[in-house]
C-alpha cells in the first residue's frame, strides 16, 4: 500500500497521512499552536436562516447561513421551491437522462455514466432468458474465442461427461454405504433410503469432503453419537427428562437433534465445522429451522460446539433454567447494589454466554451477601443512532448466577434503573439463537418492552486450524484485512479475502430488538 504524506500547517514538516484521519498538524505541540491561533481570530455574529437564532462563527468569506445541520435540512424540507432546490435540480438534469427499457419500453431515469438498459431486475432477467440474448452471447464467444465457452474448456460435451462421472461416483458411494438413491435434490445433496432400517434422509453436501462412506442418520452410531451432543444427552438423562433424538417429524424433512415435547423445546447442536458456510450452511439455514419450529409452537435454541467445549457450566445452567429445574430465588428477598467494574466483569465472564461487554451503569442483586444477578446499561451506542445527551439508554447484559433463577430479578433491576436515571427510551437486543423468535414468551415483553423486529443473521469467523475459536466479524473488516495483508487483491470481497487466509464462517439467527418508551411517563408510578 502506497503511503501518502502531507505538510503540517504550522511548521511545514511532512508527516504520514492516515486514511480517515484528516490531521492538519504533525504533533501535539503544533496542535496547541493551531488552537491558540484559532482562538485569537475574532468571531462574528450571524442569524440562522431557519430558526432565527443568533450564533457565532469565525468564517468570513463564506458566511454561514444556518446554526446547525438540522436547521439546514429542515429549511430544505420546508422550502422545496427555494434556491437550493433549483441548484440541485439543475445538477440532476446535467448528470441524468431518460431512457427506455429494452424489454418493456417503460421510461426510467438513470445516471448518464451508468450503462443501464432495463428499468428493473425483472426485465433484465426476462431478457437474459430470451433466445436473442442466448444467441448473441454464443456468437460473441465464437467470434472472440472460436468456441461457445472458455471456462476451463467447459463445453456442453465436457459438462455432460462431468455430470455422468459425478452421478457414477455417488452411486458407488451409496452402494458402498448400503443406501438407495431416491432423488438428486441438488448437485451434491441426495435423498436416500437406508437398506437396513428402511428410513429416508437427506445427505450433507457431498462436495466439500472426500467421503468414504455415508452413515445413516437413524441407525448408525457414527452419526448419533456426535460428541458435543453426548454431553447434553447425559445431562437430560441425569435430570430424568424425556426427549427424542434426531427427530424428523416436526419440521420434516429437516432434523432436530433433541426434542423435549413436554416443554415445547428443541435443541440444535451446531458443530462449528459441520454448520459452517463452506459445508453448505448459509446465512438462512439456522434461522429457517427456527422459523419452522416457531410455526409449530416450539422454541428452538442453537448451541455452538465451542460453547459446549469452553462454557459448559453456563450452557448446562441455561438448559436447566429453560426446563424449570434451576434453584429459585425471589428478587424481593434480594438487595440492589451498584457493582464496580471488576465485580461486573468477573460476574459476566463467569455467568453470561457472551461474556462481558462495555457498560457505564452496573447493577446487581445480592442474596445473603452473595451476588446472584447482574444487569448492565450504557448510553445508546453510536452504531445504533445514539447521540450525546439524547436521553436514550441501552440494556447491554443480564445474567443470573450459574444454577440459579432469580424470579422477578429482571423487572426489579429495570425499574430501579429507570427511577435512578429517568431515560426517554431503553433499547435492548435479544439473541434469537438462545431465545427463539417468539417475542411474547420473552421476559422483555412481560416487562412492557415493545417488539421492534428481527435483525439479519450475523456471523463469526474461525480459522481452519482452530475451529473452536470463534471471532467476531468486526475484527475482520476489509480495510483491516488489507492493512495486515497488503499483498491481497483489493477488488475481492471481505469473505473472499478471508477464505484465502484459511478462514471459514458460521451464521446465527439474528437478534430480536425491543424498546421501552418512557418519554412523558411519570417515574413515580413505576
Amino acid at each position: 500500500m502506497v503511503k501518502k504524506y502531507t505538510k503540517c500547517v504550522i511548521c511545514g514538516k511532512e508527516f504520514e497521512l492516515v486514511h480517515g484521519k484528516g490531521k492538519m498538524v504533525c504533533s501535539k505541540e503544533c496542535l496547541g499552536k493551531l488552537r491558540s491561533q484559532m482562538l485569537s481570530i475574532d468571531k462574528h455574529i450571524y442569524v440562522c436562516k431557519n430558526c432565527g437564532k443568533e450564533f457565532e462563527s469565525k468564517f468570513v468569506k463564506n458566511a454561514p447561513e444556518f446554526c446547525c445541520r438540522d436547521c439546514y435540512w429542515e429549511y430544505r424540507r420546508n422550502n422545496k421551491n427555494n434556491e437550493y432546490a433549483d441548484v440541485f435540480e439543475n445538477r440532476k438534469k446535467s448528470s441524468h437522462e431518460i431512457r427506455h427499457c429494452e424489454m418493456c419500453g417503460k421510461e426510467f431515469e438513470v445516471y448518464k455514466k451508468v450503462k443501464k438498459r432495463f428499468c428493473s431486475d425483472e426485465c433484465r432477467v426476462k431478457y437474459q432468458n430470451t433466445d436473442e440474448f442466448k444467441n448473441k452471447r454464443i456468437n460473441t464467444m465464437l467470434s472472440i474465442y472460436g468456441k461457445k465457452s472458455v471456462g476451463n474448456g467447459a463445453t456442453a460435451e465436457r459438462l455432460e461427461e462431468y455430470e455422468k462421472n459425478r452421478k457414477k461416483k455417488y452411486e458407488e458411494l451409496c452402494n458402498k454405504s448400503d443406501l438407495e438413491i431416491l432423488e438428486y435434490l441438488d448437485k451434491h445433496i441426495l435423498l436416500v433410503k437406508c437398506k437396513h432400517c428402511g428410513k429416508e434422509f437427506i445427505t450433507n453436501n457431498l462436495s466439500y469432503l472426500p467421503y468414504e462412506k455415508i452413515y445413516c442418520k437413524y441407525c448408525s452410531d457414527e452419526y448419533k453419537d456426535y460428541k458435543p451432543a453426548i454431553k447434553i444427552y447425559e445431562l437430560l438423562d441425569s435430570l430424568g427428562v424425556e426427549y427424542i433424538k434426531n427427530d424428523r417429524q416436526v419440521i420434516h424433512p429437516f432434523e432436530l437433534d433433541i426434542l423435549i415435547s413436554s416443554k415445547n423445546l428443541a435443541i440444535e447442536v451446531d458443530g462449528n465445522f459441520w454448520h459452517s458456510e463452506l459445508v453448505g450452511k448459509d446465512k438462512e439455514y439456522h434461522i429457517n429451522k427456527t422459523k419452522k419450529c416457531n410455526e409449530k409452537g416450539i422454541k428452538l435454541i442453537h448451541i455452538y460446539e465451542d460453547e459446549i467445549a469452553n462454557k459448559w457450566d453456563i450452557v448446562k445452567s441455561r438448559i436447566m433454567s429453560m426446563i424449570g429445574l434451576s434453584e429459585k430465588i425471589y428478587a424481593r428477598k434480594c438487595d440492589i447494589c451498584e457493582l464496580s467494574f471488576n465485580e461486573k466483569r468477573t460476574f459476566m465472564n463467569n455467568n453470561h454466554i457472551q461474556g462481558d461487554s462495555n457498560s457505564s451503569i452496573n447493577l446487581g442483586l445480592k442474596y445473603n451477601g452473595e451476588l446472584v444477578a447482574a444487569m448492565t446499561f450504557s448510553k445508546e451506542r453510536i452504531i445504533y443512532g445514539g447521540k450525546k445527551d439524547n436521553g436514550n439508554y441501552e440494556l447491554i447484559r443480564y445474567a443470573n448466577k450459574i444454577g440459579y433463577n432469580v424470579v422477578g430479578g429482571f423487572s426489579r433491576l429495570v425499574h430501579y434503573f429507570i427511577k435512578q436515571n429517568t431515560p426517554k427510551n431503553l433499547k435492548t437486543f435479544c439473541d434469537a439463537r438462545w431465545s427463539g423468535i417468539n417475542p411474547l414468551i420473552t421476559v422483555y415483553s412481560k416487562c412492557g418492552f415493545d417488539y421492534i423486529g428481527l435483525t439479519k443473521p450475523n456471523y463469526w469467523y474461525m480459522h481452519k486450524t482452530d475451529m473452536l475459536n470463534r471471532k467476531h466479524r468486526y475484527n475482520f473488516t476489509k480495510h483491516s484485512i488489507l492493512k495486515k495483508h497488503p499483498e491481497l487483491d483489493k477488488t475481492k470481497t471481505e469473505w473472499e479475502l478471508m477464505k484465502e487466509l484459511g478462514y471459514n464462517r458460521i451464521w446465527d439467527c439474528g437478534n430480536m430488538k425491543f424498546v421501552l418508551t418512557l418519554e412523558g411517563v411519570s417515574f413515580d408510578d413505576i
